[in-house]
This record gives C-alpha cells, structure tokens and sequence, in this order.
C-alpha cells in the first residue's frame, strides 16, 4: 500500500485516520503508537516466564471482517514508543507470527514466544539510573497481502491505534489500556504505572523490577482512565506459562448505530458527516437541507416500523452526495419493483449525442414490436429520448457527469414489470416508428450490468500474447485475493518478458477497485525508483483540507521497461484509478487509452452501521496532488480517446483494445525501428 510519510504522533480523529485503511482496504494493522496508559498493581513473579500468548478477537466492522486475505496475530515491536522512532518498520526476521482460527467476528489466537526475540532492547525507564533494557513488544491482527508471509514495508505504512492488544485514546493516541509483551535478558526495571503526566515511558513513571524473559504487563481495563501510579493501582506484571491477551478493536473507523432507533441513528450519521465527510467544499453542495428532505421519511419509517421505508430512505439519501464513493445497502423492493422490468434492448450513445440501440434481447417486448440492433431512438415516453435520460433515476452514487449519464443510459430500459412506454424508433435504412414496448421480467441487475467491462466469474488477473506480438493482461479486480493477485500478475509479466513481447497492454476497464496495496504493487513493475503520486487529506472542519501523508508508489520485484497502455472505462473506479493515474505518471511515454476517463471516484472511506441491518459509508479522506483534489469526479483522463461511434457501439470488434495495439506498434516501430513481427496468439 502507500506510505503515508508522517511522524507519530498524529493527532487526528481515529476515523479519519482509519478510512485510509479503509481505501486501502486490507493493509496491516500495526499498532506501534504514543505515549500514556491506565494502571493496575504489583508483581507476579513466576520462574521461567511466559511461553505463550492467546486472546479472542471480536471485530464488528465489515470491511475488516470480510477481507478474504490471511490474518494473523503479529509480535509487533513497540520500541518507538520509548524512541519515538515511528518510521521504523519491522525486518523480516524481527516478526513472529501466530495463527487466528475462525472469522474476524469471533475468532481466536495463539501465539508461541520465541526463545529470545530479535532486535535491540531499549532503556524503558528514562528517569530511572538502573540498567532497563528490554524489549516491548503488543500482538496486532495483521495480514498477508503481498507475497511471503511475513510483512514487508508497504503493507504496514504508518502507526495504527487499533486492532492491537493495547488501546488507545481516540482523541489523542495515548495508551489507555490493555496488555503489553516485555522481554528482558537480565533483570530490569520497567514502569510500574503513569507519574503525574500520564504519559507511559516519561522520567517520572514509577518502575518497578521485571524478571529475565518473558513479562506480560496489564495496564488495566481497555478504554480506562490513566491512572497515577499509586502503589496498589500499578500495572499488574504476569508470569504465567500461558497467557490470555484479547486483541482489543478500538476505532477501526466504523461506527455502530443498530441499536438506535431510525430517527436517532439518522440525526447521529448526519452529525458525522457534517464534520467527517471530505466533499462539501469541492461537489458544493449543503448537508442540512438534504437532511432536512429526508428526516420525515425516517420518521415515518419509525412510526411505521417499517425497516424497507427505512433502507429506501437511507438508500436515496446517500444518492444525493454525487459521489461514488458514498453508498447504502440497497433494499430488495427497490431492484424488485423499481428495475425487476425489461424492455428487451440495450442502449449506447454516441459522442455526437445519437443514442443507438446496441442490442435486441430475443424474446423481449422490442424485439416484438420490431426494434432492430442499430436502430436510433429519438423519443421515450413521449418526450425527447435525451429527456427522458436526464430523468432517469440513479441506483448507485456517480462521482462524474459523464458516469452518471452512462448509469442512466443503461438503466431507461429498466422498469417495473409490467409498466408501459412509448418508444419512438428509426430503424437502419427504415422510417421512423413509434412502438409500445411492456416490461417482462429482466435478468437480475447487479455490477456486471451497470459496467459492462467486467464479468462475474472472471478471474483478477488474466495474460496472453496478442498477433501483433504486445502482450496483453486483464486486470479485472483489486479486490480478490491479495496473493493469487500478486502471484498471477508476476507470473504474466515473467511470461511476457520470457515471450520478448514488444510492448505491454493493461486493461483494467470494468475494475471496480479494492486494495490500494495490491495497485501500488502492480504499479510499481513500472517504474524503478519511488514515485510521490499525490497526498491524503481531510476536513478540519472549517472547509480546508489537511494533509495526512503522501502517497509513494514503490518499485516492485518484477519490473517491465517497454512501452505500455492502460485501458480505462467509466467502469473503472477507485484503486483502478490510482494504479493508472500511478502508471501514466510513471512515465509520460505511457499512454491511457480509452472512450471515456476513469469513473473519477476516488477517496478513502468509512463505514456506519445502522439499524435495520442496513450499511452506510461515505466518503472521509481526499487525495490531493499540489493541494488541489484528484481524480474524484474528473477521473484519469485518456492520453488517447477512442470515439464512441454508432460503427463502435455496433462493431463485434473491441475499438479500445484495437487502438492501443496500433498505438503501441508504433511507438515501438519509432523506438526500436522493427518491423511488425508475426506471432500466434497464445
């Protein structure tokens, strides 16, 4: 993933901080933070020392719970806290790894202690003469998302204050409670609780002696206050063979209101997105009065307890944002009744406004009423077809125009069944006709239909070698397993290379997005040295944004160095932005093919949890380049635009795909001076 190049620490809202994660969904959870901690009491002295860690972990937040990568509990060293060396990353052969049995929601860890652990020790009572050197050390949830099984540096960026066996305060990082891991050669004195300060590791926290090995040290309840160090309120240092040490969740970024009632957990989102969400000055518009339109909904879905009003409401409500980032589980009455309906064609529109009809279902009400493919439609429902598209709802959040319009062009055949329209038609080489078309029951609506550039069961990453000797990869996922990813995209560029393929085609069109990580990895095949792409920011509550770190794509194992083109579409979103705006600043050689930009959504996110079963996320960090909002709503535009021509909505023929393979033959005829080699497709 990208780092985020900051000192710790930070003093940001948790929330915030956490939906870079979010945007990164799935990168490790390193929780190696500042500076205070609650209190227990005195000493348990055992004579060996621990030997084994186990604790339960209970994760409530979605987008963790269901990551498909591998968790595993990590012995994260903590030093920083002591050295305030926060950019320090973890080696290899510093990291001892556990297992974690069943689903992120209820599962467990155990943990063997090594022997002696790796790395230098740390003097851990600065206001204390005798010799303290040890080794601190918390349990963190981490994952395997790149490669080996051990952590390399961009999958653990920056200091995370949760998912850890330490908690911290949400408001400024401080230790306030859990249980940290000491190891000690000899014995040492460690602090026994906080001195009047509050800050752990400070000249005037009392200490107290730990016994050579391993010492657990329990600070006190999660969430506790800091305490003083009063001789009977000091931490608790445990010496059992085994013991439990439950990784603590704190703020992830999500937010939990299922338990309020519909109005309340609505006043309560609202409240969090008047001062959390990162758009308002930049899409220009107002929170209160969207607020204001929706609230008597709410409360008639509370007065009627009526959970479908409620998810219908709450679904509608986050279509107002313009941003397609923000979203809402959509209730099934709402596919059912609103798009269950198909009147049998498939529509596309031209760059010069014509819209075509680009396909004829059989069986279907327009092929009935003799609509042929290809035919021009001039009117829908008796007003001007381009009216009528205007008109059309959205069923998912659009960040660009364009990407709104192209959603609405796909849905207008879309309706209850049933419901009837009037269709005004010229068929290739006809008169023009009008029709009445009734819906029949249509295919379910999902992804696939909305961005037609991907397919259900594809797999993320998928290479061949075309005739003209490019070597073409698909790309059509960010969001699958990390590994198989990672290991399929090493595989295709190897292969490539191997093939002496000419140049090199990506197409990521239909990418919906997923893990910034796996992006910033497949984007750094191209390029050899580290690359700032731009900067994550958020709100500070007086319309500015802030800063949070740069971005830094970083160059990857398998490196390519021939000419390459990416394939975007409007389908096209989020990490599949980030990894072409990455590969299209890696060189300027590069080229971005397409008809239309990337959809231009991109931002970190956050999720809610509200009654009703019904999930809520929104849009709270933005990613900046020279200080000035990027990608979202604009998208990555195409160094080469592709037209959208009734021949290209017609043409069997793939015109993106085509024209890059020209493209590319070119530049490599100007480069190497070759002639255009024959080869099987493979």
């Amino acid at each position: 993933m990208p780092r985020a190049r900051s000192t710790f620490p930070r003093r940001l809202k948790t929330k915030r901080e956490a939906a870079a994660r979010h945007l990164l969904v799935g990168f490790c959870l390193l929780a190696i933070l500042a500076n205070s901690a609650p209190t227990a009491s005195a000493q348990e002295k055992g004579d060996g020392g621990v030997v084994r860690l186990s604790g339960d972990i209970a994760l409530t937040d979605p987008l963790i719970v269901e990551d498909p990568n591998e968790p595993f509990a990590l012995l994260a060293n903590i030093d920083a806290f002591i050295t305030g060396d926060f950019e320090r990353t973890l080696e290899s052969g510093e990291q001892v790894l556990g297992p974690i049995t069943g689903s992120l929601d209820d599962a467990s860890y155990t943990l063997q202690l090594p022997a002696q652990p790796t790395g230098a020790s740390v003097d851990a009572t600065p206001g204390d003469d005798e010799d303290s050197a040890v080794s601190v050390f918390a349990v963190d949830v981490a994952w395997n998302l790149i490669g080996d099984t051990f952590l390399e540096d961009r999958e653990f960026p920056s200091v995370q204050p949760y998912l850890s066996t330490l908690s911290f305060d949400p408001e400024t990082y401080n230790i306030n409670g859990g249980r940290l891991i000491v190891w000690a050669d000899k014995p040492a004195t460690f602090p026994s609780g906080l001195g009047e300060d509050g800050l752990l590791f400070s000249s005037d926290d009392p200490v107290d002696r730990v016994e050579s090995g391993w010492t657990v040290v329990d600070l006190g309840e999660a969430g506790g206050q800091a305490r003083r160090g009063q001789e009977d309120q000091g931490f608790d240092f445990l010496r059992e063979l085994e013991v439990e040490a439950d990784i603590i969740a704190g703020d992830t970024g999500h937010t939990d209101y299922a338990d309020l009632s519909f109005t309340d957990a609505f006043d309560e989102l609202a409240e969090d997105l008047a001062e959390q969400y990162v758009f308002f000055g930049f899409k220009d518009f107002e929170l209160d009065p969207i607020v204001e339109e929706y609230r008597p909904l709410i409360e008639a879905a509370e007065e009627d307890d009526d959970a479908e009003a409620f998810q219908l409401a709450i679904k509608r409500f986050s279509l107002e944002f313009g941003d397609g980032h923000v979203g809402a589980t959509t209730p099934d009455v709402l596919i059912e009744e609103a798009y269950g309906g198909d009147y049998g064609l498939r529509l596309g529109e031209t760059d010069d406004g014509e819209v075509i009809v680009a396909d004829i279902l059989g069986g279907g009400a327009a092929e009935e009423a003799g609509i042929e493919v290809g035919a021009t439609i001039t009117e829908w429902g008796g007003e001007p077809v381009d009216d009528a598209i205007d008109a059309q709802p959205l069923l998912n959040g659009e960040s660009a125009a364009f990407g709104a319009r192209l959603q609405r062009i796909r849905l207008l055949p879309r309706t209850t069944v049933g419901t009837e329209v009037e269709v005004t038609f010229v068929n290739p080489k006809g008169d023009e006709e009008t029709a009445e078309l009734t819906a029949q029951q249509g295919e379910p609506i999902g992804r696939p239909y909305l961005s037609p550039g991907s397919t259900v069961a594809e797999q993320p990453v998928s290479s061949r070698l075309l005739p003209s000797g490019v070597g073409y990869i698909r790309v059509s996922s960010f969001s699958a397993d990390n590994n198989l990813a990672v290991d399929a995209w090493e595989l295709a560029i190897s292969q490539l290379i191997e093939a002496d393929a000419r140049a090199l085609i990506v197409d990521v069109r239909g990418n919906g997005g997923g893990r910034i990580v796996v992006a910033n990895y497949f984007a750094g095949t191209f390029i050899d040295e580290e690359l700032v792409l731009g900067e994550y920011a958020y709100p500070n509550g007086n319309g500015e944004l802030v800063g949070v770190g740069s971005d830094v794509v970083t160059p990857s194992p398998v490196q390519w160095d021939r000419p390459v083109a990416v394939l975007v579409d409007d389908g096209c979103a989020s990490a599949c932005e980030y990894f072409s705006a990455a590969v299209a600043a890696a060189d300027e050689a590069n080229l971005v093919v397409g008809s239309t930009p990337s959809a231009g959504v991109y931002a970190g996110i956050a999720p809610w949890t509200l009654p009703a079963d019904t999930y809520f996320q929104a849009s709270v960090v933005a990613f900046t380049v020279d200080d000035e909002v990027f990608l979202e709503g604009e998208g990555v535009q195409p160094t080469l635009d592709v037209p959208v021509t009734e021949e290209s909505i017609l043409s069997p023929d793939d015109e993106v795909l085509s024209s890059a393979d020209e493209a590319l033959l070119e530049v490599v005829e100007e480069t190497e001076g070759e002639a255009t080699p024959e080869t099987d497709e493979t």
